[in-house]
């Protein structure tokens, strides 16, 4: 189901986080719905704002439970992922995309505080997700959503 279908008059006890403030997108690019999968409550409320003003409508996860099933119910055209989450990782929601042919050419975007193990950035690089680290601003990261979602080419930079 895409964002403009659900029924957002009646949403479940899930559906809420995925609305920015409870209420379905009002003018938004077609192609640019956005999931930010963050435990901080600040960062996924900057950058929803932030993007907004970018044309993006942001749905917002603080686990991977959530993002699992905002994938599950919603046409997302992009990921923004942080590695280290109260509940679970990025990388496991990076890794169940990578796994799903219908999300074989989704563009991630990987979001961390931390300094990431080899293992973890050898699974960010193979999975062909971008990497930046906090805090970035956010129109380095608005560029590169924005040239990934127009499909142009993006180097991933070495790790």
């Amino acid at each position: 189901m895409s964002l403009r279908q659900a029924d957002t008059d009646r949403p479940s006890a899930e559906e809420p986080s995925a609305f920015r403030d409870g209420q379905p997108p009002s003018t938004v690019e077609l192609g640019r719905t956005v999931l930010v999968v963050d435990d901080e409550e600040s960062i996924r409320t900057w950058l929803a704002r932030s993007l907004d003003e970018f044309g993006c409508e942001v749905l917002k996860a603080p686990d991977t439970a959530t993002a699992h099933a905002i994938l599950q119910g919603f046409t997302v055209n992009a990921l923004i992922l942080d590695v280290r989450l109260a509940r679970g990782s990025g990388l496991d929601v990076l890794e169940y995309v990578r796994a799903q042919e219908r999300f074989a050419g989704l563009p991630v975007i990987v979001l961390t505080g931390s300094d990431l193990t080899a293992k973890e950035q050898d699974l960010i690089r193979r999975h062909r997700a971008h990497l930046f680290y906090k805090p970035q601003g956010i129109e380095s990261i608005a560029e590169t959503l924005d040239r990934l979602l127009r499909c142009e080419s993006v180097t991933v930079e070495s790790l």
